[in-house]
């Protein structure tokens, strides 16, 4: 594959970074385009992520918010706060967002401040559920941003998961305060009715949770709060709520992030912990459409509390969390073929962050520093465009 296309400007060679086409009276985007050359289609133009650089700095420093898409808008809402560390600290109402040029606005706060909470988006709705300071609250925005609430969960908590299949918007396990774990799942329709589906296989929480054709997965966390054991479970949900269990993960571990792109979901990383083993993770599983479980290529550096967004053809996933005084700004991308590159690093190094995806530009945004940095929270905003 060349490096790069080119067209003449004035006698000047200039990078092209976009194709249109005609369709139907329609301008539709290029993603690949071949030429032939002995007879053979080759590879000549595609659109690869590189990195654009920061933007607009978040309303509020803050690491453990949610993000989702709605619309032309990438939303990141909630999170938690050092004010003076171990002392006095905050959970987060705040809520940013960023359009389809990056042009950047407050949005309406959350009902409830609260950090470790989980979003998605169904039908014209992005939905924020639970988390730690009102673990039963439901915010809700629609694509022109109004804010409004929504059924609370049916059961409070934090460190849950969510993602949406088919008409519906699952949110799944979790914590609630004082130490216990649930395996319930609620749900919300694209119309915000709430319900109830069938439990998780096992109680469990900072568990991740992504997309892939007919099906929300679920997978990993932590299932024993006295001992702290990670689970290498796997549960599934159908476009009609039906729940399943998949082959498990390669390794047990929790604090792991997860994306989908093409025919798969790809879940990155995580904190293994068991049998007095505490190990950072660089594990990388990958389910298909069929749920059929692969191992792929590792992250290049082990490590948990990742992000990942997907943005065309690409899967990224940023920064994380490397030990209890040191994080990461190191990013890999996944393509539609599972080949995985090293892309330019994070402006900040930072864990507990949040990702979102709007046009041609996917987010990284927020996240805490090390504690031994007097300012520990970021409000530090890195793109990717295509």
């Amino acid at each position: 594959m060349a490096k790069g296309c080119y067209v003449g400007v004035n006698g000047v060679a200039r990078k092209v970074k976009k194709i249109y086409v005609g369709v139907d009276g329609i301008a539709r985007k290029v993603k690949k385009a071949y030429i032939g050359v002995g007879g053979v289609a080759r590879l000549f133009w595609r659109r690869e992520p590189s990195y654009y650089g920061t933007t607009s700095v978040l309303n509020e420093g803050r690491g453990r918010l949610a993000a989702t898409t709605i619309g032309d808008y990438a939303i990141f809402g909630g999170g938690f706060a050092y004010i003076d560390y171990g002392n006095s600290n905050k959970e987060c109402s705040t809520v940013d967002v960023y359009g389809s040029s990056l042009t950047k606005a407050v949005g309406a706060s959350l009902s409830h401040a609260r950090s470790d909470l989980a979003a998605t988006t169904i039908g014209d709705y992005a939905i924020f559920g639970g988390g730690d300071g009102n673990g039963g609250a439901v915010d809700t925005y629609n694509s022109s941003l109004t804010h409004a609430t929504a059924t609370d969960l049916s059961y409070p908590r934090y460190r849950l998961a969510a993602a949406a299949v088919g008409d519906y918007a699952i949110f799944a396990g979790g914590t609630p305060s004082g130490g216990n774990l649930t395996r319930r799942v609620d749900t919300y329709n694209s119309s915000l009715t709430h319900a109830t589906a069938t439990d998780l296989s096992d109680p469990r929480a900072y568990l991740a949770a992504a997309a892939v054709g007919d099906y929300a997965i679920f997978a990993g966390g932590y299932y024993d709060p006295t001992n702290y054991y990670t689970t290498s479970k796997v549960d599934t949900y159908n476009s009609s709520l039906t729940h399943a269990t998949a082959t498990d993960l390669s390794l047990d571990r929790e604090e792991l992030a997860a994306t989908a792109i093409g025919n798969y979901v790809i879940f990155a990383g995580g904190h293994r912990k068991r049998n007095g083993i505490d190990n950072l993770c660089n594990t990388v599983d990958i389910y298909n459409t069929s749920l059929t479980r692969t191992v792929g290529t590792s992250l290049s550096q082990a490590r948990a509390d990742l992000a990942a967004t997907t943005i065309d053809d690409y899967a990224i996933f940023a920064g994380g969390d490397l030990s209890y005084y040191e994080s990461s700004n190191v990013v890999d991308i996944y393509d539609t073929s599972l080949t995985k590159t090293i892309g330019v690093s994070l402006d900040q190094t930072r864990r507990c962050l949040a990702a979102a995806t709007t046009g041609d530009y996917a987010l990284f945004a927020g996240g805490l520093y090390d504690i031994s940095v007097a300012a520990y929270n970021s409000d530090t905003v890195d793109v990717y465009t295509i």
